[in-house]
């Protein structure tokens, strides 16, 4: 049976020996990788497919690893809002901009 090789952005997926899991690894566009683990080839290449989803939506953090709270839920809310309901996203909006984007809580740079 003849193996096809995968193209760049498509992840790679192997078996490790050690763990007694397969691993997938996707290396995304700032150069980190991320790794989803499973106990069948099947299991990993569905959970490989959801990531590569998520990182063309724009799901996964792409930017800067040191950003203010503030700013990473503004930009998970606008990524989730086409799943919630509009008076949802206005409250969430709205709890965001109040109480976790001010200065004294939201203002402050976190490793995430």
């Amino acid at each position: 049976m003849a193996t096809r090789r995968r193209g760049n952005g498509e992840g790679t997926i192997r078996y490790v020996e050690a763990k007694k899991l397969y691993e997938a690894r996707l290396t995304l566009d700032n150069g980190t990788r991320k790794s989803v683990y499973g106990h069948t080839y099947k299991e990993v290449r569905r959970k490989l497919a959801a990531v590569v989803r998520d990182r063309d939506v724009g799901a996964l953090m792409l930017g800067d690893a040191r950003q203010t709270v503030g700013k990473y839920l503004m930009s998970w809310l606008h990524i989730t809002k086409a799943t919630i309901e509009a008076s949802t996203f206005i409250s969430y909006e709205g709890h965001v901009r109040r109480h976790i984007s001010s200065p004294r809580l939201g203002g402050c740079a976190s490793q995430i």
